[in-house]
């Protein structure tokens, strides 16, 4: 199933500006599709390092082995704000002999955000690229993180903060079900 042609306006350019997006999927649907491919061999019996993604009108090699591809199979969730990335895109970069790639993005009612990999550990501090060091980050968390590690006492506040938002939601709405809301006409 293709979403419908999503224009990302400016944005697009901003994220893709070497590439052009084109098609957009349910993440979900491609994750899955990424998923059965770590088990394709070829003729020979070898894992090939491309593979063909064919789907509606869209035919395109992409790259089987992508780190990017598997942190996002771990999680969707931005580990910062909890963003969820819901909609992948072909994306074809112009900048890498036309070779295509899938970008995950959080679809939301004011645009999309761009889901990251990042290096828990960034590499400026000796961070290396294994999956153990990854993470994924919506482009806006990622950047205001930058090259900075979270210290375990900080990421303790924000999962105690994130906890506490969760139950607070969760007292209200069975408040709301229960009949106890209390709505004041002003």
């Amino acid at each position: 199933m293709v979403l419908p042609n999503i224009t990302f306006g400016l944005g697009e350019r901003r994220i893709h500006p070497n590439g052009v997006s084109i098609a957009r999927y349910p993440a979900g649907e491609i994750l899955t599709w990424i998923k059965e491919q770590h088990s394709v061999r070829d003729e020979s019996g070898n894992k090939p390092v491309r593979v063909l993604f064919e789907r509606d009108t869209i035919s395109v090699t992409i790259k089987r082995n992508s780190q990017k591809n598997k942190v996002f199979l771990k999680s969707c969730k931005c580990v910062h704000c909890n963003r969820i990335g819901n909609m992948m895109s072909v994306t074809a970069d112009s900048g890498n002999g036309g070779k295509h790639h899938f970008d995950l993005f959080c679809m939301e009612k004011n645009g999309v955000v761009l889901m990251t990999k990042d290096h828990i550990i960034p590499k400026s501090k000796k961070g290396r690229n294994k999956m153990s060091n990854y993470q994924t980050m919506c482009e806006p968390c990622n950047t205001k993180k930058g090259d900075t590690v979270e210290s375990k006492r900080s990421k303790r506040r924000r999962k105690r903060r994130e906890k506490a938002r969760e139950i607070n939601h969760q007292s209200s709405f069975y408040n709301v079900r229960a009949g106890l809301y209390m709505h004041s006409s002003g």
